[in-house]
């Protein structure tokens, strides 16, 4: 049942794996693409009730989940999510998530998580022994932010946090890794528009170096310009103003 709150905003009581959902499909991801286990079948009903709003591919392995996912944001320019489930199949994942923060492309990793309540009891392939459920911690160097939420209502600004880590800046991959009971259990919560914290300033290079390169490129009788994926993916600028100490024609 939903409930006003304050007047304007209204609560939703959902699942976790609901709230995901509800916010990948805000977010304008079309595609996910995952493997369904024992650590995240509440997800995965959740992908099945809005099956006409967002499509769910099964990948034969995890790491070709994440690779799947690459190849989808190469070609399309969309984010993707990739979906598993916990202690082997999600560390599968690292060798893709490793490819897309090399090569700086936003990706988002959900993985499932041992149950709050059976954390450090070695269940469900959990990875406990150094300290609990601690599949994160693996991802940690290849992610640009991970997130393990402990309760339903973090979920929301997790997901919107998430994002943010993911398109802001230099882009990269982001882990969620969400405990089986916190995907099933309900909660009343908010769904805002995650889109108004996102900041919509662009990073520049520095217009000293810009020059410097450009006269150059001017003087010298074969320029060769190497273009990388970062300049794809920078689009071109509305306009291009020049630099007070240059006469350098852009």
């Amino acid at each position: 049942m939903d409930k006003k709150i304050e007047g304007v905003e209204s609560s939703r009581e959902m699942t976790g794996g609901q709230i995901i959902v509800e916010h990948l499909i805000r977010e304008g991801v079309t595609h996910v693409f995952g493997i369904p286990g024992h650590g995240d079948t509440a997800l995965m009903d959740a992908f099945v009730d809005r099956k006409e709003e967002i499509n769910l591919l099964p990948a034969m392995h995890e790491q070709n989940a994440s690779h799947m996912a690459d190849g989808f944001y190469r070609s399309s320019g969309k984010v993707a999510a990739v979906v598993t489930s916990i202690g082997p199949g999600a560390t599968n994942t690292l060798t893709g998530i490793a490819t897309a923060f090399a090569d700086s492309l936003p990706q988002l990793v959900i993985t499932g998580g041992v149950h709050t309540y059976m954390m450090g009891r070695g269940v469900l392939q959990e990875l406990d022994r150094p300290h609990s459920d601690n599949f994160p911690r693996m991802a940690e160097p290849v992610v640009k932010r991970w997130f393990n939420p402990s309760h339903v209502e973090q979920i929301p600004n997790m997901m919107e946090q998430a994002f943010n880590a993911m398109l802001e800046g230099r882009m990269g991959p982001v882990l969620i890794n969400v405990p089986q009971d916190i995907q099933a259990e309900t909660g009343n919560v908010v769904i805002t528009d995650g889109k108004k914290r996102r900041t919509a300033a662009r990073t520049y290079g520095d217009p000293a170096y810009i020059a410097e390169a450009v006269e150059l490129l001017l003087s010298a009788d074969r320029p060769v310009i190497l273009a990388g994926g970062g300049v794809i993916t920078a689009e071109r600028p509305k306009s291009c103003a020049k630099s007070p100490n240059s006469s350098a024609r852009l």
